[in-house]
């Protein structure tokens, strides 16, 4: 997926962990600024780090898809239009590369870092009701900011819409995947499994919908 060597690789790794913090910097923000309730208290912040050990709620679960969403917009606006377009790919020593090349490698790290923090966020195994999770399962997530983003950049012209149906978004999940521990490898097909099925799909066409309603909204 790149020019690897190992100056490179080390750059490349700060570069993602700068995307990763970023973008949940970014999610708890959201939260705040949209006033989810669900983050209306102090303890309730930072929970994409632990488990979901409590009910939530298909409501709750929206927040959270909004929260993945705005913070979509608001990372890739600073990784393309702001000076750290120019200077990251300084740092990449990518500076010379044609434009249309820079977003794809921009929009590339930017899938491989969300990739691999959402890919140490899977457990085994969903113990509670799709509708009674605290968060979406980690599918449904990758899914949603997919669909943001390829909004986001049809908007500003950043690479073909193809690019969102072209096997390079699978690749970039492989990379993710095969770089981070692999102990849950199994909970990622039980998922896939549980929402395939009909009461999967029709909770995920109900959390879209609901999701897309409050986005249009504010």
């Amino acid at each position: 997926l790149f020019p690897y060597t190992t100056l490179f690789r080390s750059t490349l790794w700060g570069y993602l962990g700068q995307i990763q913090m970023l973008f949940l910097t970014s999610h708890e923000y959201t939260h705040l600024v949209h006033q989810h309730s669900a983050r209306r208290e102090p303890t309730g912040m930072w929970t994409e780090l632990v488990p979901q050990t409590s009910c939530g709620s298909i409501d709750s679960q929206v927040e959270e898809l909004d929260a993945d969403g705005y913070a979509t917009y608001l990372v890739l606006t600073f990784l393309f239009r702001s000076e750290r377009r120019q200077r990251a790919l300084i740092q990449l020593g990518q500076e010379n590369m044609p434009t249309t090349d820079c977003d794809d490698l921009i929009l590339s790290c930017f899938f491989l870092a969300l990739m691999a923090f959402f890919r140490t966020l899977w457990p085994e195994s969903i113990t509670l009701p799709l509708d009674q999770l605290t968060h979406p399962p980690v599918p449904v997530r990758i899914d949603y900011v997919i669909q943001v983003a390829k909004m986001w950049c049809g908007q500003f012209g950043i690479v073909e819409q193809s690019w969102f149906t072209s096997p390079h978004l699978q690749d970039l999940f492989h990379a993710a995947a095969s770089e981070v521990d692999k102990t849950n490898s199994q909970g990622w097909d039980t998922q896939i499994t549980l929402l395939s099925s009909a009461d999967g799909d029709q909770y995920r066409n109900l959390l879209f919908e609901k999701c897309n309603k409050k986005r249009r909204r504010e």
